[in-house]
């Protein structure tokens, strides 16, 4: 894409990109604190299902608010991976696919975990059930049956790879292409690798945070101004430690004067030529 069309893209949906990255932030944290209303951390599974049978209704909500606030973060995600994209040919085009789908794969499973722990905590609210067997093997098993359990567990897991090599690519090339600076490129890409290494839920929280920094730049809120890349239309690359910035050439100066003028050291050969014309009459009139 070149430079006019790029400018134009961007220009046509950076506010909406930048009001989403807002948007899906406030849903996804309120659905968080809607959700901690429920059993945060309970000691047994059997203790899980008894609280979660009591609210239900208040984690259906918080379920569906977290949920549609993921699947939100697709559409900022897939702005900057665009915009990164039409700014080097290198980007491998084919991820936007990845980028797109993690944060989708990753909604859907909060809500078909819901489904699966709802289900069970209904069976297991219901008298008679689980006869002869432990009350907590009982209640572990009625959770493991449930068919939107394993739905969930394998969207969370694509989910999590999908949303991770996604964030860090976008990232990566946002940065390389000058889009993001260097500190909050490299911090993007640290939150995103900490989904598989801490607690999920802080993970998703700190990268809600960074997103709405990156809606500020879609936006082009940004106190000291949005990096000079987005302006531009094409790469601007920073920097290595220890460089500095490259200057952009400086423009043509015009050279002043009228088109009959003529350079000095034109001029000069031209009298040459004349004089050596004159000399050579001077000697054909003598003889």
């Amino acid at each position: 894409m070149n430079r006019t069309r790029t400018l134009d893209f961007e220009r046509r949906w950076g506010a909406r990109a930048g009001f989403t990255a807002f948007v899906a932030a406030v849903l996804f944290v309120a659905g968080t604190i809607v959700g901690q209303q429920g059993p945060v951390a309970p000691s047994t599974t059997t203790e899980l299902l008894r609280e979660f049978h009591d609210q239900s209704g208040m984690l259906l909500l918080g379920a569906i608010l977290a949920s549609l606030g993921l699947m939100l973060t697709a559409g900022p995600y897939f702005y900057l991976f665009q915009a990164a994209a039409n700014r080097s040919p290198a980007v491998r085009r084919g991820m936007g696919g990845v980028v797109v789908i993690g944060p989708i794969f990753l909604g859907l499973a909060g809500l078909f975990q819901w489904a699966a722990l709802n289900a069970a905590a209904n069976d297991f609210a219901t008298p008679g059930g689980g006869l002869g067997v432990p009350i907590g093997t009982y209640a572990e098993d009625l959770i493991r049956d449930q068919t939107t359990f394993s739905i969930a567990q394998g969207l969370s897991f694509a989910g999590v790879i999908g949303f991770v090599v996604g964030t860090i690519y976008t990232t990566l090339w946002a940065m390389r292409t000058g889009l993001v600076t260097r500190f909050m490129g490299t911090l993007g890409m640290a939150l995103a690798a900490s989904l598989v290494l801490l607690a999920q839920a802080f993970a998703l929280m700190a990268l809600m945070i960074w997103l709405i920094w990156v809606g500020v730049i879609f936006l082009d809120r940004l106190p000291s101004g949005r990096p000079k890349a987005w302006d531009a239309g094409e790469a601007i690359p920073w920097p290595r430690p220890g460089e500095e910035a490259a200057e952009p050439p400086p423009a043509t100066e015009p050279i002043e004067g009228e088109a009959t003028e003529v350079p000095a050291d034109a001029a000069g050969q031209h009298a040459a030529r004349r004089e050596r014309a004159k000399r050579r009459k001077r000697k054909r009139r003598r003889s």
